[in-house]
């Protein structure tokens, strides 16, 4: 049977267009990119939300809790072999790094006791659980008059992500990631990634992954 891989994040796993010009293609997603490296081995499970942020409501509609919404994509995705989590920039437009910091660390707490939290007939994960957290892309420099008002005077804040999510990914002895020194974000819209952005981190999650599988 095929691995497994649950990708859970944002608008930039949904594929978000920078400037709000529709969804990318899934072939251009990163978890498209993804699927295409590990077609012969592995499914892609593509779960994003635009506004999702790692723990708490932020006014932009329902559905934008990532705690909340953890429990519904593990139950409609398992046996997963792979969680693979992005979240954190979204958080940055109510409140801050260290916010998403702790949120990240309580959805790593969460997918590790997964059975525990949903009461579920059998395993969420095949053998223990395999998480990759990934640091999210900094905002663009140019984001301070960039058109998202609501992100002008986080980029200093979003470069704490890398630094945040270590920590968290060594504590958690889970898998790390980090986005921001692989790829910057579009300069249209200083938070979405371009196509060439897409095509660079879904491959560099494929090579995690197949690390993380030999181990």
């Amino acid at each position: 049977m095929k691995k497994r891989i649950l990708c859970y994040g944002d608008s930039n796993t949904w594929g978000y267009i920078p400037g709000g010009f529709g969804r990318y293609d899934e072939d251009i997603r990163w978890t498209g990119v993804l699927q295409n490296e590990v077609k012969n081995w592995a499914t892609v499970i593509e779960n994003g939300i635009g506004g999702r942020t790692t723990c708490f409501e932020n006014g932009w509609g329902e559905c934008k809790n990532g705690k909340e919404g953890l429990g519904y994509a593990l139950l409609a995705a398992y046996p997963i072999d792979i969680a693979v989590i992005m979240l954190g920039t979204n958080d940055l437009a109510t409140r801050n790094a260290a916010v998403a910091k702790q949120g990240i660390n309580d959805l790593v707490m969460m997918l590790k006791r997964a059975e525990g939290y949903y009461l579920t007939s059998r395993p969420v994960f095949v053998g223990e659980p395999k998480i990759l957290i990934i640091a999210p892309p900094s905002l663009h420099p140019e984001c301070r008059k960039g058109p998202l008002v609501f992100f002008r005077d986080k980029y200093e804040e979003s470069r704490k992500f890398a630094e945040y999510y270590k920590e968290v990914a060594e504590l958690q002895n889970v898998d790390y990631l980090d986005a921001a020194d692989l790829l910057e974000v579009s300069e249209v819209d200083c938070v979405h990634m371009d196509e060439k952005g897409h095509e660079i981190l879904g491959k560099a999650v494929a090579r995690k992954i197949e690390e993380m599988i030999k181990e």
